[in-house]
């Protein structure tokens, strides 16, 4: 293969990077090939940012094109750096933390149907110190055995378990008491109001919204149809919308929806914060595909963590340890306090 092919290539691919971004972020799509696209935006942007500079690299010196391929490399950095900075870089957790307000640590974790055993998910749960557990795709054998372990019983006083067969799950733990406001199976939504030491009363919702439909072709996805998942992602907002006090609301679940999708702001805007912009360094990547779930890492963020304005990420991990296709997340929140007055 000739340098004059390679160099083709790498290009071709740099270009063709650029415009499905831009396709992506004008056009918004949630049907198609391009809607398939941006799930994948980071990973897309990371291979035309290399190739553009590998095609730059190899044009240098050695062909007229040498200088627009520098251009082009020059704008997918550019391009890269507006897209993926305020979603890979959070600049203010130090200042978050220093204002104060009442910690509250949140695990969420899809513990993923048939890919563990109940004591496996309680281990999952037991190491890390959190106040609230929202679990989805939680089944009867699952929840018995986290009903009945000791450490988490003596941990988590207050728990709304919702077993369901074979998905819909849902499961609430607690150091705080819960009040059971309703259960939801389509989309999946287990609702609770959880109640703090000064009186307040946190809107808590654990969530699933059913995954988009994806077209093959052979082994291989070509398209994506979010329609039935945005839909979801619509119920879910506007029972956010529905609370008491839209600023004490705490979204927490799987959402299959990616940061670069058009449904995801359905939920992420007006007044509910992700966790992971907000005070998240890195991809957040919370899944990865069954075939590499024991490696400890993920691929796509799709679960997450959305607040209202009185409850303040400041400080977002994902622990991937554990095998099945879904991470642990794990937010640490200040809640502020009450404002005089009000």
């Amino acid at each position: 293969m000739t340098r004059a092919v390679v160099v083709t290539i790498f290009a071709v691919t740099a270009v063709a990077t650029l415009a499905i971004v831009g396709i992506d972020s004008v056009v918004r799509p949630d049907t198609g090939p391009f809607a398939l696209a941006a799930t994948l935006e980071e990973h897309l942007l990371l291979i035309g940012i290399a190739a553009a500079v590998v095609a730059a690299g190899l044009a240098l010196g050695w062909c007229t094109w040498g200088a627009r391929l520098r251009l082009l490399a020059v704008v997918l950095v550019v391009v890269g750096i507006v897209r993926l900075g305020d979603e890979w870089y959070s600049a203010t957790p130090a200042a978050a933390t220093e204002r104060g307000g009442q910690p509250l640590t949140v695990l969420s974790w899809n513990v993923e149907v048939g890919s563990k055993t109940g004591q496996e998910v309680a281990d999952g749960i037991r190491p890390i110190d959190a106040d609230v557990v929202a679990l989805q795709e939680l089944t009867t054998v699952v929840a018995t055995v986290l009903d009945s372990d000791p450490e988490l019983r003596a941990r988590y006083p207050y728990r709304i378990l919702e077993p369901r067969e074979p998905a819909i799950g849902m499961g609430l733990l607690s150091r705080y008491p819960l009040v059971r406001e309703g259960y939801l199976d389509l989309p999946p939504v287990l609702s609770a109001g959880l109640l703090l030491p000064d009186g307040r009363r946190i809107e808590v919702m654990d969530v699933h919204a059913y995954p988009p439909v994806i077209t093959t072709v052979g082994p291989v996805p070509v398209a994506l149809d979010t329609t039935t998942r945005d839909d979801h992602l619509a119920v879910i907002r506007g029972l956010a919308d529905a609370a008491p006090d839209g600023r004490l609301v705490l979204i927490a679940g799987d959402l299959n929806a990616s940061p670069f999708e058009s449904g995801y702001r359905i939920l992420a805007s007006d007044g509910l914060a992700d966790a992971h912009e907000t005070a998240g360094t890195g991809p957040g990547f919370t899944w990865r595909p069954d075939p590499i779930g024991s490696l400890g890492l993920g691929m796509l963020r799709i679960d997450h963590v959305l607040t209202g304005a009185t409850l303040r990420p400041t400080a977002v991990d994902e622990n991937c340890s554990v095998r099945g296709d879904h991470c642990r997340l794990i937010v640490d929140l200040a809640v502020d306090a009450p404002k005089a007055g009000g």
